[in-house]
């Protein structure tokens, strides 16, 4: 036998890399990360990579990943074993800043995969497992009038840790601003956003910052903001609702948008036009969409999308498992 012959002969190798720790914005690079176990050499390796059970790979930037796969070279193959929980980051909630607004911003990836193998490439999300996109966050809204009070909300965070909206208000003591609540923590649900009253004791004019997006992967709560209509909307949700009172003459109702639930997109901040029932302004639980609107109104701002659940990078993927998947999968 020649020696070119014991070389294509020779047998494969196997690498397996364990996330066992909760890790923010989790990153294998196959070749380059130290294996948990075995070794690798290039293009003649079986790599697997495994998220215990109720582990977080989770991201705090809609710009990465909860866990990104890349590197390895033409002939390997790959085995993603999914036990825990890969999140991507929610959307943050636009703000309303003295008339200035901004709409909610797009949740990001959960689990992108670049690797470079040819080999077969396996995902199983197994009983219990979730892979879930960051939500998208709640629009912005403002109302005014010819009165020295001007009422701005902010969008509520989507769920996966998106922060809620700030928002801001002129009354006739000045203009002042309160802040959106933050993104929860691993495992916790979102802050509560600020409030700043209106120092007449006009409580249709107090203001309040969107809540905060939750970071667990079942019962996201966002945290409250206006705790009834009357002033202007409820919070909670896996995105937290936002919103401000600003009634005027004639009357206007405004509310900001709840962020989306994972995956979902956030809601629109809107102006009604006429009287009507109006639905609080909460985020979406799980993967749900935020509360939409009813009646007659005008959109203000847009909420943002929802992030995908996986990013294929354009490679055939064999998904498989019991697990949940929340969020649209890009191929």
């Amino acid at each position: 036998m020649t020696f070119a012959a014991r070389q294509h002969t020779a047998p494969r190798l196997t690498a397996t890399y364990v996330i066992s720790a909760n890790t923010v914005n989790a990153s294998i690079a196959i070749g380059t990360t130290t294996p948990t176990t075995g070794s690798y050499q290039a293009g003649r390796t079986d790599v697997t990579v495994t998220v215990n059970s109720t582990i977080y790979a989770y991201s705090n930037a809609t710009g990465t990943p909860g866990l990104l796969v890349s590197g390895g070279s033409a002939g390997d193959t790959l085995v993603i074993n999914n036990n825990g929980y890969i999140l991507g980051c929610g959307g943050g909630g636009g703000s309303a800043n003295d008339g200035s607004l901004s709409s909610g911003a797009s949740g990001g990836t959960a689990l992108s995969i670049t690797a470079t193998v040819t080999g077969a490439i396996t995902l199983n999300n197994n009983p219990g497992a979730y892979i879930a996109g960051g939500g998208g966050g709640g629009g912005a809204i403002s109302g005014s009038t010819t009165s020295p009070t001007v009422g701005g909300g902010g969008g509520g965070g989507g769920a996966g840790g998106g922060a809620g909206g700030a928002a801001s208000a002129t009354f006739t003591t000045g203009f002042t601003t309160t802040t959106g609540g933050t993104g929860g923590a691993v495992g916790n649900a979102g802050g509560t956003g600020g409030f700043v009253g209106d120092p007449n004791g006009n409580v249709s004019r107090n203001i309040y910052g969107g809540g905060g997006g939750g970071r667990r992967p079942t019962n996201a709560t966002g945290g409250a903001t206006a705790p009834t209509r009357s002033t202007g909307g409820v919070g909670g949700g896996a995105g937290g609702g936002g919103s401000s009172g600003a009634y005027n003459t004639p009357l206007q109702i405004i509310f900001a948008g709840g962020g989306g639930g994972f995956g979902a997109a956030g809601e629109r901040g809107v102006q009604f036009t006429a009287l009507a029932p109006v639905p609080p302004a909460t985020g979406g639980v799980d993967n749900a969409a935020a509360t939409a609107p009813t009646g007659s109104f005008n959109v203000i701002t847009n909420g943002g999308t929802g992030g995908y659940s996986i990013n294929k990078g354009g490679k055939s993927v064999s998904v498989g498992g019991t697990g949940t998947i929340w969020g649209t999968q890009l191929a």
